[in-house]
């Protein structure tokens, strides 16, 4: 039995799975496993930046946060036991 399950492990999929996981909740992270999907192939380029043009404020702000958290989290995944993350 799980606490959460998130479906999909887009960057807000595995995100949201991450920081269950983190508060104690036992999570279940679901993705399709399609080869060459964007997720895999083009996370790194997911930057406010890149995105800001014809989107709605609220969501170009959301961006803005995510993106000054990107370190912020890539230091939480780098620190945590067990897991390799490459730079």
């Amino acid at each position: 039995m799980y606490d959460a399950m998130v479906i999909g492990s887009s960057i807000v999929g595995a995100s949201a799975a991450y920081h269950l996981a983190a508060g104690g909740a036992k999570t279940l992270l679901l993705d399709r496993a399609d080869k060459g999907r964007a997720t895999a192939a083009g996370a790194g380029i997911v930057t406010a930046a890149m995105s800001g043009l014809g989107i709605a404020d609220s969501w170009f702000a959301l961006a803005l946060e995510a993106e000054k958290y990107y370190p912020v989290l890539s230091e939480q995944l780098r620190a945590a036991p067990g897991r390799r993350i490459r730079r």
